[in-house]
């Protein structure tokens, strides 16, 4: 059983490295327009989100199961039910470290937080095929189901008067865990970060 671990570990890393090797040329040829020095945190924001037009959609690897989608996101442009995805993934994650902390949790707060002008999101989304003998399919033939499974919320600022990218959270679904979705959407805030 552990040996089975290891190797589940061990093919999760590869896959993200799989992914990381096949996004990295596109990610360069779409940022290298961008300016090298910018003026202020509004200037970078704008600059590093030229090459990730709203609902950009890229299909990290065909091959995988299940495939995945990635989508970049203004707050103010985030549909209802994604919002509420976010928000309610934010809950099942961290309500219970909130509450433990000194600062607690403030609803109100965190929902304004989350759908700030400022605020932009990375959306990952996992395809998933459904067969006839699934309970869940209806008709004979195979369907395909679209979901949300992991999120980074970040902003632009200015941090000792130098423009920052600033991960406010990242959250991944539970099934989704140890699957290199933490770590690919960290590589991507980092790359346009360093822009």
């Amino acid at each position: 059983m552990e040996n089975a671990k290891k190797m589940v570990r061990k093919a999760a890393k590869l896959q993200q490295h799989q992914i990381m090797k096949i996004l990295q040329p596109t990610l360069d040829e779409r940022l290298k327009n961008i300016g090298p020095t910018c003026s202020s945190a509004a200037d970078i924001g704008e600059g590093a989100l030229d090459g990730f037009p709203d609902a950009y959609l890229l299909q990290l690897h065909p091959e995988l199961d299940p495939p995945y989608l990635f989508e970049c996101f203004w707050a103010t442009r985030l549909n209802r039910d994604d919002a509420d995805w976010a928000f309610q993934l934010f809950r099942r994650n961290m309500l219970e470290l909130y509450k433990r902390s000194r600062w607690g949790f403030d609803e109100e707060l965190k929902q304004r937080e989350l759908t700030a002008t400022a605020a932009r999101f990375f959306i990952i989304r996992a395809r998933i095929h459904h067969s006839p003998s699934c309970p869940c399919s209806s008709s004979s033939d195979t369907s395909t189901t679209v979901r949300p499974v992991a999120y980074a919320h970040f902003r632009f600022v200015e941090d000792d008067s130098r423009p920052v990218l600033y991960c406010y959270e990242l959250q991944v679904e539970k099934d989704y865990h140890r699957r290199g979705l933490g770590t690919f959407l960290t590589e991507i805030m980092e790359i346009i970060g360093k822009r």
